[in-house]
């Protein structure tokens, strides 16, 4: 997390209490603040279609990331990201489905973005293993397929 944030600041963050896209809600996200400012922010979300609309990072010219079903990559002037997906089969003996998230929605899409790193470059690097961190982690968290 070194390179994906700037030298100094008096830290804060914001995190979801529990991990689950499917009990309590269907998104999740960690912020991290330096003096106040969003320098970091990881989002989770349940998709019911694996056709992600990642199109507002074309400008950014986005390289293939090998983690998940499909990932991508970008930097730009002012950041930093990552989005991924993978595909979820929820276990069955977990509690019946949410009407309003029903278990179709079996995609996951997660997002790294680093705000103003203070090496853009190096912070490209860091993305990889950290999403791929992020997917083992989701995929534990959520038991997918482990019935």
């Amino acid at each position: 997390m070194e390179k994906l944030l700037p030298e100094k600041g008096r830290v804060s963050s914001d995190v979801e209490p529990v991990f689950d896209l499917y009990g309590r809600k269907n998104r999740a996200s960690c912020l991290i603040y330096m003096d106040g400012n969003t320098k970091f922010a990881a989002h989770a979300s349940r998709e019911p279609s694996k056709d992600m609309d990642w199109s507002e990072w074309d400008k950014a010219n986005p390289s293939p990331l090998s983690v998940g079903d499909k990932g991508i990559a970008w930097t730009t002037k002012h950041s930093t990201g990552a989005v991924a997906y993978f595909t979820c089969n929820r276990p069955s003996s977990l509690p019946a489905e949410d009407p309003d998230r029903p278990n179709s929605h079996k995609y996951i899409e997660l997002t790294l973005h680093s705000y103003d790193p203070k090496d853009p470059k190096g912070a490209q690097k860091e993305l990889l293993p950290l999403m791929k961190e992020f997917v083992g982690f989701a995929q534990r968290n959520l038991r997918c397929g482990n019935d």
